[in-house]
């Protein structure tokens, strides 16, 4: 009994230093990215990017420049439709290097612009994990704050395995446009 008693507090104090953790406020410079495991079924990536907010929500919402940056490097990408309102549906399918074509889907949740995206993210069958992102402004620029929440630890920590190196590689492709349009 005291052995249980003692790993149950013990237990409850890592909780609670794991809740405190993941509600500082860390500083993430122009150019990097964090990635956090705040819950067991989570993944949330930060990073600053410089542009302007209004700037940065375009490029999240229209076809022709989501087309330019979405996906890693030495992906492409074709929308079969896209329609960013809560209850709106963009398809798509990613074009990887080595010929593979990868599905997705996406319903919209949540669409407050120019600061919210919420939607649920899978292939065109079914929905893999939800995604919520926000874009706050940082003086001149903006920071993204993308959580992704998954059905269990075991789904988060499979998909973690590409999706930590490609979602910095999407990122450093949309600060390649986003420079671009800049000038």
């Amino acid at each position: 009994a005291g052995r249980s008693g003692m790993e149950q507090g013990f237990g409850g104090t890592f909780a609670k230093l794991e809740a405190y953790l993941a509600s500082l406020t860390v500083a993430v410079p122009a150019g990097s990215e964090l990635v956090e495991y705040p819950t067991p079924n989570e993944l949330k990536f930060t990073r600053v990017l410089r542009a302007p907010r209004a700037l940065v929500w375009r490029c999240h919402i229209e076809p022709e420049r989501l087309a330019k940056w979405w996906g890693p490097q030495g992906f492409t990408i074709t929308i079969h439709e896209i329609d960013v309102r809560p209850g709106g549906v963009w398809r798509l399918t990613l074009h990887g290097p080595d010929g593979r074509d990868y599905p997705n889907k996406i319903v919209y949740r949540e669409v407050i612009e120019p600061r919210l995206l919420d939607y649920d993210h899978g292939d065109f069958e079914h929905v893999r994990f939800h995604v919520r992102t926000e874009f706050l402004e940082q003086g001149d620029d903006t920071k993204l704050v993308s959580r992704m929440t998954f059905a269990s630890q075991e789904q988060r920590d499979a998909t973690a395995k590409y999706a930590v190196d490609g979602h910095a590689s999407t990122m450093r492709r949309l600060e390649e446009l986003l420079a671009q349009l800049a000038r």
